[in-house]
């Protein structure tokens, strides 16, 4: 599944409108913000500034609430899949502050043969199969579908074929992945959370 023009420009057109909501309120810090998540995903899928030359993996985040912040992953600047990561204001669970950390492959006990985000202060935060805020604790889940699940009465978001997802990215992104590599997780929030 490639990133073709017509994602790009609806990724875009997104920003543009929830920018321009957010200008409208007053809410000038969260506008810059997203509009400068937009303008880094764009330099990135555009081209690889020299500094950059290693990023294989981009995690642009589209949407956060209380329940998780909704993402797409690019390998290899190609849409790969759909993510879903704990909320920035999890009193519990950790998000990966926005920025290029370095990846390397893993295989615990758990989660076998995967990729490991290295972030500072912090061991085994990796990509894994999950499709609830829940099953993650920093980690970043993988999935094909967005969607909201029902749990005790409450509609909660998850992303769901993510068995499938998690097979595939084994398959085709961990032998990949070289020394030196590394993943780009950037704030580019299109609905009303930032």
């Amino acid at each position: 599944m490639g990133f073709d023009d017509n994602a790009l420009n609806d990724l875009v057109r997104n920003a543009i409108v929830a920018t321009r909501q957010l200008l409208k309120r007053g809410n000038l810090a969260s506008a810059d913000q997203r509009l400068a998540g937009l303008e880094i995903a764009l330099k990135l899928y555009h081209g690889r500034p020299e500094d950059e030359d290693r990023i294989r993996l981009i995690v642009i985040r589209l949407d956060q609430t209380d329940q998780g912040a909704l993402g797409s992953m690019l390998f290899d600047r190609r849409l790969f899949c759909t993510t879903l990561e704990p909320d920035k204001d999890d009193p519990v669970r950790c998000q990966i502050p926005a920025g290029v950390y370095p990846i390397k492959p893993f295989s615990g006990t758990k989660f076998k043969n995967t990729l490991e985000i290295v972030v500072p202060g912090h061991t085994a935060v990796l990509f894994h199969n999950g499709s609830l805020e829940r099953h993650s604790t920093m980690c970043v889940l993988v999935g094909y579908v967005p969607t909201y699940l029902s749990e005790g009465g409450r509609k909660l978001r998850a992303i769901i074929d993510s068995r499938r997802a998690y097979k595939q990215f084994q398959a085709e992104v961990v032998p990949q992945i070289q020394p030196g590599d590394q993943a780009a997780f950037i704030n580019c929030y299109l609905g009303r959370n930032a």
